[in-house]
């Protein structure tokens, strides 16, 4: 297999997951994702720092519930969207703002610099879901878009573009991404009451921390595709 080819891997690699953790997070557990979920098998991959929150995932999946995809909607809507819950700090609302602005409130700062990015690659957010820009699924979406323009990119022999990209990508990890996420996810874990969001809040922040190393590497092995 030719660099290329293995960084086109990798990068798709990258999307796919970005495309998973967009699911989980933009709305409830459908009966089609959920059966998806299900049958994921993952026994022939090494052990990484992504095993546990997939076993937490899959290990809720594969016990014998009477109706799983309707307890993950009562605790997606607890969780997420604060239904039934008195006290905000029960909740986890899935906003950068909230978690970046000083009165914790939505559409502040964060939204605002969000959507000039999206604008920036043509993209807008759909009136179907009606939620801010800073929404973390639209946040892991626009980096699967990203992803999707690096493989391109790279595919045709851009390397300047590519790399430009990437840089793109470090720079929303760092400055959106891993500035509240982390917090965030947290908070999933102290609030949720299924395995499987456990198990998605442990994997997002997994995958984050490895996909920011990932990232570094693509840039440096880019970097010298371009000046070769």
């Amino acid at each position: 297999m030719s660099n290329l080819a293995a960084y086109s891997e990798i990068i798709s690699n990258r999307e796919n997951m970005y495309l998973f953790l967009t699911n989980i997070y933009k709305t409830e557990v459908t009966d089609s994702f959920y059966n998806i979920i299900k049958n994921l098998d993952f026994s022939s991959e090494p052990q990484n720092e992504l095993s546990g929150g997939y076993e937490r995932i899959l290990g809720f999946c594969r016990t014998d519930w009477h109706d799983p995809v309707t307890d993950l909607a009562v605790d997606y809507a607890r969780i997420f969207l604060g239904a039934g819950v008195v006290e905000t700090a029960q909740s986890a609302f899935p906003y950068e703002s909230v978690y970046t602005s000083e009165k914790r409130l939505i559409m502040q700062e964060a939204r605002d610099e969000v959507l000039a990015l999206y604008r920036k690659y043509g993209l807008g957010v759909s009136s179907k879901y009606n939620i801010p820009e800073d929404h973390l699924a639209l946040e892991l979406e626009f980096m699967a878009h990203l992803c999707g323009l690096v493989r391109q990119s790279a595919e045709n022999g851009d390397f300047k573009k590519t790399v430009s990209l990437l840089r793109e990508q470090r720079e929303f990890i760092e400055k959106h991404l891993m500035r509240w996420v982390p917090a965030f996810c947290n908070d999933i874990g102290r609030i949720a009451s299924t395995e499987f969001y456990r198990g998605a809040a442990e994997l997002t922040v997994s995958f984050l921390n490895m996909d920011a190393e990932i990232v570094s590497d693509l840039l440096v092995n880019f970097q010298h595709e371009q000046e070769g």
